[in-house]
């Protein structure tokens, strides 16, 4: 999953920023700015990874520096899938 989680984020960057394409591997730490980030792509951002990888962000998660580079998305959305996962778990399902 985790190719997938990069590969999805990359698409997601790629779409929102209007980029050609998808940033390398080796820019995962570029800041975003330098592609055009505004505060209107991140929050265009924000909304289409909560929609694909099906996760809901709190006000504190809508943090500049949480969208300021690929990896910063990359560390988020794992935290939220390791968070949504315990919650399953403790709830007595199973995390797909």
């Amino acid at each position: 999953m985790s190719h997938n989680v990069e590969e999805q984020i990359g698409l997601i960057v790629k779409e929102s920023l209007g980029l050609d394409a998808v940033p390398c591997a080796s820019e995962k730490d570029a800041p975003l700015k330098q592609y055009g980030m505004d505060s209107v792509a991140m929050i265009r951002m924000a909304v289409a990874v909560e929609k694909c990888f099906r996760l809901k962000f709190k006000g504190r998660d809508l943090l500049e520096k949480n969208f300021a580079t690929i990896a910063a998305i990359e560390k988020l959305v794992w935290i939220k899938l390791e968070d949504a996962a315990a919650v399953k778990s403790a709830a007595g399902g199973g995390f797909e």
